[in-house]
């Protein structure tokens, strides 16, 4: 069967003298691998070629029953500009597709995930200040879409509000791979990562977010910028990547 698809470029490697082996994120048809022959020669003479984090209007012959298909044809689209003009917007960007190439099954259509990527992706592009952000809410979203939202509003162990912890003038908590933790709790046994409220108050204001740029408007001190990365790492190993630390989120961070 041969489809045509405007897809996200995930991930890239070569594959023997000429050719690569392209992953895609497609809104019809989820992650797909597929085999580009010859296009490591088109891009070597500047007829350009898939990277990751571009788009591009894919022609694929899938073969029935095969994890790896045929990419006939590439088109590169004209969207997601400017993550390659600053250092940390496109660490940000190979973050947010590294980690949807590791958490979405293959060929499974998942179209809010594939719209809430492109507006990250765009968002990064276009922002000009705290591009973590969109990180950020890339993670707090993706976690809700695939069943994993944190509780952050009250105690997942006793069920005490977040707003009673701040009547009683706690000055922080703990996040757990299910959510927030007391510091009643907390001395019981019940851990996680700890947090501020501070840092508290900008994941929920990242998990209730309806876009990126609204992510973008939360001001978070290095310190709270440091505590909300720490509970996200968390949440986004165990449910997410399998514990596996993602390796251009490392290089996001050595960036601070």
């Amino acid at each position: 069967m041969i489809v045509t698809t405007d897809a996200i470029v995930l991930k890239t490697m070569k594959y023997r003298d000429t050719s690569q082996i392209i992953t895609l994120f497609s809104r019809e048809h989820g992650k797909l691998s597929v085999v580009a022959k010859g296009i490591r020669n088109r891009q070597k003479t500047g007829a350009g070629g898939a990277e990751p984090m571009t788009c591009v209007r894919a022609v694929v012959y899938k073969k029935p029953g095969k994890d790896l298909h045929l990419m006939s044809q590439c088109d590169r689209l004209p969207v997601f500009k400017g993550l390659a003009d600053d250092l940390k917007r496109m660490a940000g960007g190979m973050a947010a597709v590294e980690l949807t190439n590791l958490s979405m099954p293959p060929e499974e259509p998942h179209e809010d995930v594939f719209e809430l990527l492109s507006r990250t992706l765009e968002s990064l592009g276009d922002a000009t200040r705290s591009p973590e952000n969109a990180l950020y809410y890339y993670e707090m979203q993706l976690l809700g879409i695939l069943g994993f939202r944190p509780e952050l509003r009250s105690c997942v162990e006793c069920g005490r509000s977040l707003a009673r912890i701040a009547e009683d003038g706690l000055r922080h908590c703990c996040i757990s791979t299910h959510g927030l933790i007391c510091a009643g709790c907390e001395d019981r046994g019940f851990g996680g990562e700890r947090v501020s409220l501070a840092a508290l108050g900008a994941l929920t204001g990242l998990q209730d977010a309806r876009h990126p740029e609204a992510a973008s408007r939360i001001i978070l001190s290095a310190a709270t910028r440091d505590e909300v990365g720490g509970a996200l790492r968390l949440l986004v190993l165990h449910h997410l990547t399998g514990m596996k630390p993602l390796q251009s989120e490392q290089v996001f961070f050595t960036l601070g």
